[in-house]
């Protein structure tokens, strides 16, 4: 697995830069991962009883909303 890593950047005080394996991740590259996620899980679980892409969004959006990945959230979603 990649490291992730951050450091200060320069537009505001708590601003941060973003790496993964030290290649500054940029907004835009952010969000291509964030729907190929979302593309792969509709092609993997497309079975009409399935979620497919919208338990990555729904993962996202409870992720965002506890500003942190909880265990109530790592047993909901099945990880690790």
């Amino acid at each position: 697995m990649g490291k992730i890593t951050y450091k200060s950047g320069k537009k505001h005080p708590k601003d941060k830069i973003f790496f993964i394996n030290n290649y500054p991740i940029t907004f835009e590259e952010w969000a291509k991962l964030g729907i190929a996620f979302y593309m792969n899980e509709d092609n993997i679980y497309n079975k009409p009883w399935q979620k497919g892409g919208e338990m990555v969004r729904e993962f996202i959006n409870d992720a965002f909303d506890n500003t942190a990945i909880t265990k109530e959230m790592k047993v909901k979603y099945k990880l690790k």
